[in-house]
Formats: C-alpha cells, structure tokens, sequence
C-alpha cells in the first residue's frame, strides 16, 4: 500500500485527479501520465542510486536532492503530462495512518482539521499542528463518524514537494 497525498482539485475535473502521477521511492522515480483524454497511460521508470532517499518520519528522507530531483524531471520529461498538476505517491513509512471514531465531525474541512489535529496530537511522535494531513469520512451515521486520516511530519512532506517543484 502506498499513502497517496494530493489535491483532487488541482489541475483536473471537479472531484477527479490530476493527469499524471509520479510516484518516488527508493529504487527510483516513476512517472505516469495519461497524454489525452481516452489514450492509455504512459509510464517511465528513472533509477535512484542506493542511499540517495531514506524513508522515515525521523530524519531527512531525502539524501541527494539533487539526484532525486533530476529523476523526477527526467522520468516526467519522457511521459510529457499534458499539466504541471500531478499526484504524489510517497513512500508508506512516512506517513502515519489512523481509522478515527467520532461522535461528530464539522462537514466543512477547515472546521474538521483543529479536531482532527487535536485527536493526532498524541498519536504521533511529531508535531501535528505543521504536518501534511488528509482525511477521508468513511462512515457517516445519526451519532457516528468514522475517518480515515493520514498524517506525515511537516518537514518530511516539504521535502518531497521541494524536490517536485524543482523539477518543474
């Protein structure tokens, strides 16, 4: 299994994905991207020298920036995404994740993200109030709410995104 961070909003239909995905772990980068609407996705796989990403929740994951980075433009350079929009699938020891249970949950995610950062707060051994945070209502009923949420540390996440950016 994969922890799967994203906007859905970004770059795609209401409700959807982006169009491309790029997926980084410690063998290498793999991207895909589907190049028109109907086409079959293409794929590129760019290989990573051993030790240059680390997984963890500890430390920095990333080891060799810049060699992580360049992957990542090279494997997006041959799939060529039609938007600068992608999904990130990121290595699963950084991210932690919970099935939470609730009386009630605010409907409204700005609402619902105080909650739920006060329920991680001493589930994690991080700081909850500047980590990446995602959630899914699974279960929704009179007087029960039951949520998938998926929390990595601050500093881990804006290493990925750093190096996704940099690659353009």
């Amino acid at each position: 299994m994969k922890a799967i961070l994203s906007n859905a909003k970004l770059g795609a239909q209401p409700g959807g994905r982006p169009p491309a995905a790029v997926e980084i772990t410690r063998e290498g980068v793999l991207a895909a991207a589907i190049p028109a609407p109907g086409q079959p996705p293409v794929y590129a796989f760019v290989p990573l020298a051993p030790g240059a990403l680390l997984p963890g929740i500890g430390e920095p994951n990333l080891r060799a920036p810049e060699a992580v980075t360049a992957a990542i433009r090279a494997a997006l350079d041959q799939v060529s995404p039609r938007s600068r929009f992608l999904t990130l699938v990121i290595p699963d020891t950084v991210v932690r994740i919970f099935v939470l249970d609730f009386d009630a949950l605010p409907a409204k995610p700005i609402e619902a993200f105080p909650v739920l950062r006060f329920r991680l707060r001493k589930m994690v051994p991080f700081d909850v109030e500047h980590a990446g945070l995602s959630y899914q209502v699974l279960v929704e009923k009179k007087e029960e709410v039951k949520v998938l949420a998926a929390v990595l540390p601050g500093p881990v996440l804006a290493e990925y995104e750093a190096a996704v950016r940099a690659a353009g």
